[in-house]
């Protein structure tokens, strides 16, 4: 597939999204499924894995929302999903002091990972996914046997993105699909991508930059997307 071809591929999966158009249409379990994203956001991960010869990498499944949607109905090369499972939105504050610590746990929340697995299997996708149950940056170097061509990143906003695409840029293919969820926090996100792009004098070849008005915006795009088409130019070492 040429970049033009996988330019337009990108373009029309956002269109179709756009009007939750796409294989989860009749889906209404996954539409449903628990997932700190919105079904726009569902239906364009699950349109751009129909792409052929997709290879999927999802840093932050938590419960599996957005993982499931993807591999739903595609028929992947391979896919990969990497978490630590230490964010759980719904558990309950204790602490008011420490309120914005208190959806942490260190050790990790066995009931989150826990469902995501019964989620993969419920949908029959368990033997899709590769799993790595820790930090973004802990993988071993046999954990992807396959170069990226989609990555999709929802980890937590103070995960510092340029250091994520960093570690990952070796992955990639030489043309690959980035899609970034909380694009509403400029600083830890959009800035980060523009510094990551610069000194690897990478090349943006197409892009959709979409804010939401909160960032839990369930008609929209939750808390922003930035989607993306990147050529791999300069030096990975940088």
């Amino acid at each position: 597939m040429t970049d033009d071809e996988l330019i337009k591929h990108v373009e029309t999966s956002y269109l179709k999204a756009q009007s939750n158009q796409g294989f989860l249409e009749d889906a209404y379990r996954i539409q449903d499924l628990y997932s700190i994203s919105s079904l726009k956001f569902k239906y364009l991960l699950n349109n751009l894995c129909t792409l052929p010869g997709a290879v999927l990498l999802e840093l932050g499944c938590h419960r599996g929302g957005t993982l499931v949607s993807s591999l739903y109905k595609n028929t992947l090369v391979a896919a990969y999903a990497v978490d630590n499972f230490s964010y759980d939105p719904l558990s309950l504050c204790t602490n008011t002091e420490t309120q914005s610590l208190s959806n942490f746990n260190p050790k990790g929340w066995g009931n989150v990972k826990m469902t995501l697995i019964e989620n993969l299997e419920r949908f029959a996708l368990d033997k899709s996914v590769k799993l790595h149950s820790g930090d973004w940056n802990t993988i071993s170097g046999s954990f992807l046997k396959h170069k990226v061509n989609i990555l999709h990143i929802d980890l937590t906003v103070n995960e510092t993105i340029e250091n994520v695409l960093k570690f990952y840029d070796p992955k990639l293919t030489e043309t690959f699909v980035l899609v970034l969820a909380n694009y509403n926090e400029a600083i830890n996100v959009r800035n980060a991508l523009d510094t990551y792009v610069t000194n690897r004098r990478h090349l943006i070849k197409f892009k959709i930059e979409e804010t939401s008005p909160s960032n839990s915006d369930t008609s929209r795009w939750w808390n922003g997307l930035g989607l993306f088409v990147i050529e791999k130019m300069g030096n990975i070492n940088v």
